[in-house]
C-alpha cells in the first residue's frame, strides 16, 4: 500500500491532466448514481402527477346521501342528517375535540358546492370554493388566482370567446337550493306552515331556474389541480359570497310567495354550512404520503386516516366516503414497482461500473510505476529517483 500510495501520488503530480480527467469521470459516475437514487426514492411521485391529472389534488371527499325528508324533526341535528348539505361549522366543532399527536383532519378540510348548469347552449360545471382555505390544505398547488370578489368568476377558456367580460349562468333551484334552504328555516320555526304549503305547491307546479351574469375575473387555462384535467367546462365562484349575490336574481314568483327569502340569503345564510361536498386532504406536505411505492401501504394509510374522521363524525351526517386519488393510483401500482426495479438495476450497474473504473485507474497507475521501477533496477539504479 505504501508503494502504491507513493508512486500514485508522484504519477498524478506529474500527469495532472490525466488525474483531472479521472477525477471528473468519477464525479460524473457519482452524480448519475445520486440522480438515479433520487428518482428511485421519488419514483411514485411521477405516477402521482398522472393520477392528479385524472382526479385533481383531492385525497378524500365526503358526499351527503340524503334520505326522504320527514315532515318534522326532533332537533336541528336530525335535519342535517337528512339533507343535501354539509354543515362545516358543526363538523369543525366535532373535530375540535380530536385528541391525537397527529394533525387535526379539520385543519386540512374544505367545503365545496357543485352545480350542474348551462350557459347559452353549453353545459357548465359551477364550483363554489373557499380559495384561501383550499390554498392552506394544498388543494391546487399551481393555482395562480387569489380570492374572488362578490359577483366575480373564473371561466374555462373553452366556454368563452375573446374579449368577453361577463358570463351568463343558469342553474336549477328546485330540489336543491330553494327546497333545502326553505325547509331548513322552516325547521327553525322561521317559516310558517302556510308558507311551507305554498312552497310545496310552487315546487310541484314549476321547474325553477335562476339566471345571472358574473364578471369574468380571469380565464382558466387549466384546472390547476382543483379538478380533473378533463373537466373543460368549469366556472369557479367564491362560496362565501354566492348566496348573497344570487339573491338579487331570484324569480319574481319566488319573491312574491317568499318576500323574506332574499333577506335570508343575504343575512342569515352561513355559506360554510351549505356545501354539498366535504374535501379532506392528508396533512401538510401531503406529497410525502405518496412517495411510498407500495400501493397497499398507501391504501392502508388512507383508510386509517379516514377512519379517525368517520369515528369522530359519528352520526352527524349520512354520507359516503371516496378516495379518488388513491383509487386512481391503483392503476399505476405495477408501473411504480417496475420503474423502481429498472432504476435499481441501473443503479446497481453504475455502482459496479464505478468499482471497475476505480480499480482500472489504480491498476494502470500501479503497473506504470512498477514497469518504470523495474527499468531503473535493470540499469543498476537501486535508489528511488524523485521526478
Amino acid at each position: 500500500m505504501k508503494f502504491i500510495s507513493e508512486y500514485s501520488l508522484k504519477e498524478n503530480l506529474r500527469r495532472k491532466c490525466y488525474f483531472i480527467i479521472c477525477l471528473i469521470t468519477c464525479f460524473l459516475v457519482s452524480l448519475v448514481s445520486l440522480v438515479l437514487k433520487t428518482i428511485v426514492s421519488q419514483g411514485a411521485l411521477i405516477f402521482l402527477m398522472l393520477g392528479e391529472k385524472d382526479s385533481g389534488e383531492i385525497d378524500f371527499y365526503l358526499m351527503p346521501t340524503p334520505l326522504t325528508r320527514n315532515s318534522s324533526y326532533l332537533s336541528l341535528d336530525d335535519y342535517h342528517k337528512d339533507n343535501a348539505f354539509f354543515n362545516f361549522t358543526k363538523y369543525g366543532e366535532l373535530m375540535k375535540s380530536y385528541n391525537s399527536e397527529e394533525e387535526n383532519p379539520f385543519d386540512t378540510s374544505a367545503i365545496r358546492t357543485y352545480f350542474n348548469g348551462n350557459s347559452i347552449s353549453k353545459q357548465i360545471y359551477l364550483m363554489l370554493i373557499d380559495t384561501e382555505r383550499e390554498k392552506d390544505i394544498e388543494l391546487g398547488r399551481s393555482y395562480p388566482f387569489g380570492k374572488l370578489a362578490e359577483g366575480e368568476c373564473l371561466v374555462h377558456k373553452n366556454l368563452i370567446s375573446a374579449g368577453q367580460h361577463e358570463f351568463y349562468i343558469q342553474i336549477p333551484l328546485n330540489n336543491y337550493l330553494i327546497d333545502n334552504l326553505l325547509h331548513y328555516y322552516y325547521d327553525n320555526k322561521t317559516i310558517t306552515n302556510e308558507t311551507l304549503e305554498n312552497l310545496e305547491n310552487l315546487m310541484e307546479e314549476n321547474n325553477f331556474t335562476i339566471e345571472f351574469n358574473c364578471k369574468i375575473k380571469d380565464i382558466l387555462e387549466d384546472t390547476y389541480g382543483k379538478e380533473s384535467a378533463d373537466d373543460d367546462n368549469i366556472v369557479i365562484m367564491e362560496q362565501e359570497y354566492f348566496y348573497k349575490y344570487i339573491s338579487d336574481f331570484l324569480p319574481i314568483s319566488i319573491e312574491q310567495y317568499f318576500p323574506d327569502f332574499k333577506n335570508i340569503l343575504k343575512k342569515d345564510i352561513k355559506p360554510q354550512e351549505f356545501g354539498n361536498v366535504l374535501i379532506i386532504n392528508f396533512p401538510k406536505n401531503r406529497l410525502n404520503f405518496y412517495t411510498e411505492s407500495d400501493y397497499d401501504y398507501l391504501l392502508e394509510k388512507g383508510v386509517k386516516y379516514m377512519n379517525k374522521v368517520v369515528q369522530k363524525m359519528g352520526t352527524l351526517q349520512y354520507y359516503k366516503v371516496e378516495m379518488p386519488l388513491i383509487k386512481i393510483m391503483n392503476r399505476y401500482k405495477y408501473g411504480t414497482t417496475l420503474l423502481n426495479l429498472i432504476l435499481n438495476i441501473i443503479l446497481l450497474g453504475i455502482f459496479g461500473l464505478s468499482l471497475i473504473l476505480i480499480h482500472s485507474l489504480l491498476l494502470i497507475t500501479t503497473e506504470t510505476n512498477a514497469f518504470e521501477f523495474g527499468v531503473l533496477r535493470l540499469v543498476g539504479n537501486f535508489k528511488k529517483i524523485l521526478y
